[in-house]
């Protein structure tokens, strides 16, 4: 199992050039601390969650925490609070652990964010609350495994340190029209990659436009039957043999015209919807943007599918945006954790994805009729 997850970004940093912009944090306007608790869980207690969802997303989740302020029987209010994109909620959530600001009860981010705040001992780990007869999770096998262990922090004896409400895939956007008129099918495998995108490349098409970020050289390392690190996280496997041809597939692809760089933000994309490229990568958060792109640019057929690989291999990246509880005290952890377990039950999961461009967590949640009716759109 690959609990890899808070080592991942640093590590690959050291051996990929990797063109990672992030803008100047933005101001940031939050309500000076959490509520104080009550002595026991049932007195009324507010706990205030640091999100990154703005606009239609912005507005889905305040619903949900509208819905569980309403109804919830423990008196619990939730405090909902915008604090920017992940890179501002993360540098504010790392002043106010050294002192220098308030901290909420709850935080969304990524998995290598969250074992940064635990550095600090600022993560109430989540196990206890997990498996407690009471206020746990009644059924954790509907978890799908990889959201779950996502968010086990191998560094710190693989302890719960959040739990995921979405999650997203690493996926191959191909162009089948562009197929088709070479007569190829869908790329599995890396030599039937190669070959499609000789085969595709024309004055006017280029076979992949490559936009190079962790995630793209993770998919391709496990692809070929690589790991990122050794199974006690003491040492890195990246630069063995497989990570080298990862790279170095890629490069002989560059150095032959087969392919090229974005160019600009989001140009893959771009390139993709205006029909100029057969194959590119991204996370299945990108479906909508390819959708419009193509509608509105060379409107060719179209699909998403695995990552090619080394026959024998399947495996693709999966990645969660966690909510971690941030430890203040006894009953604000408690209420934190109790709208946490509703916020991520099958229901709510189920009608957060039918909203947003990540998949639900929980197994039974594809059965929901808010992702029935997503799944068929």
């Amino acid at each position: 199992m690959r609990r890899i997850i808070g080592l991942t970004v640093p590590l690959l940093m050291a051996v990929i050039v990797v063109a990672f912009v992030m803008g100047a944090a933005s101001a940031i306007s939050v309500t000076e601390d959490a509520g104080a608790a009550q002595n026991e869980l049932g007195d009324p207690v507010t706990v205030v969650f640091w999100h990154v969802y703005t606009d239609t997303l912005g507005t889905a989740m305040q619903q949900l925490i509208d819905e569980f302020n309403a109804t919830n029987s423990y008196d619990i209010t939730v405090q909902g609070q915008y604090v920017g994109g992940y890179a501002d909620s993360y540098e504010a959530v790392l002043l106010g652990l050294q002192g220098g600001g308030p901290l909420p009860n709850l935080v969304t981010g990524y998995a290598n964010m969250i074992a940064d705040y635990a550095r600090y001992g600022g993560v109430r780990f989540l196990d206890d609350y997990f498996q407690d007869p009471e206020i746990g999770i009644s059924d954790p096998e509907d978890f799908y495994p990889s959201a779950l262990s996502y968010l086990q922090l191998g560094q710190y004896g693989n302890q719960l340190a959040g739990l995921p409400n979405g999650m997203s895939v690493e996926v191959m956007y191909y162009n089948a029209t562009l197929l088709d008129e070479k007569a190829l099918g869908i790329p599995a495998t890396w030599d039937a990659f190669e070959s499609a995108c000789v085969e595709l490349t024309t004055d006017t098409v280029v076979g992949t436009v490559v936009d190079m970020n962790a995630s793209r050289f993770i998919s391709w390392l496990w692809s070929r039957g690589g790991e990122l690190l050794s199974e006690d996280l003491t040492y890195s496997r990246f630069q063995e043999q497989e990570g080298i041809d990862s790279v170095q597939f890629f490069r002989n692809l560059f150095d032959g015209g087969y392919a090229r760089e974005p160019g600009e933000l989001y140009g893959d994309q771009a390139a993709f919807g205006n029909g100029e490229t057969g194959l590119t990568f991204g996370h299945s958060t990108g479906i909508p943007y390819y959708r419009e792109l193509m509608e509105d640019g060379a409107g060719h057929d179209w699909g998403v599918a695995l990552v090619p690989s080394l026959p024998g291999i399947e495996v693709t990246d999966a990645v969660g945006r966690g909510i971690a509880v941030l430890h203040r005290s006894e009953d604000q952890d408690r209420a934190a954790w109790l709208f946490l377990r509703w916020l991520t039950e099958p229901g709510q999961t189920a009608r957060w994805a039918a909203k947003s461009p990540y998949f639900p967590v929980h197994i039974s949640a594809t059965y929901h009729p808010s992702m029935v009716a997503r799944l068929a759109e």
